[in-house]
């Protein structure tokens, strides 16, 4: 799946949260305990977020080598990464590839496409 295509699907998950979460947090809200119904919010938020990661955690493999593939869908794989000069496991900080990243007009737009995007969404979600 290209990229882009990826992106959009990503970002466009907000507007589908922005649907649930308000009648998540209006139940939340109408907790009576010693905290105030804005804290449960975020205790909820973060209990979620916490628990997605140790599910991505133990569940997502770290690389296409020992991801549950048959030996056709994981060279197709690696065959892709190696395309995109992305390698398939790489430790190494180096700082050649962090100034590569500084000075590349795509990585400025992406970035500046998603920071824009989310100050906007913050308010009103």
């Amino acid at each position: 799946m290209p990229r882009l295509t990826q992106c959009s699907i990503w970002y466009s998950a907000t507007g589908y949260v922005s649907i649930v979460s308000p009648l998540i947090n209006y139940g939340l809200g109408h907790i009576k305990g010693s905290l105030s119904p804005w804290r449960y919010m975020y205790i909820f938020g973060g209990v979620v977020t916490i628990a997605w990661s140790f599910i991505i955690l133990f569940f997502l493999p770290p690389d296409p080598t020992r991801a549950k593939l048959s030996d056709r869908e994981r060279y197709i794989a690696v065959a892709r990464m190696r395309e995109n000069n992305s390698g398939v496991r790489n430790t190494h900080f180096k700082i050649e590839q962090l100034w590569e990243l500084l000075v590349d007009v795509k990585f400025w737009l992406v970035f500046a496409m998603a920071f824009l995007m989310l100050v906007a969404n913050g308010a009103t979600s």
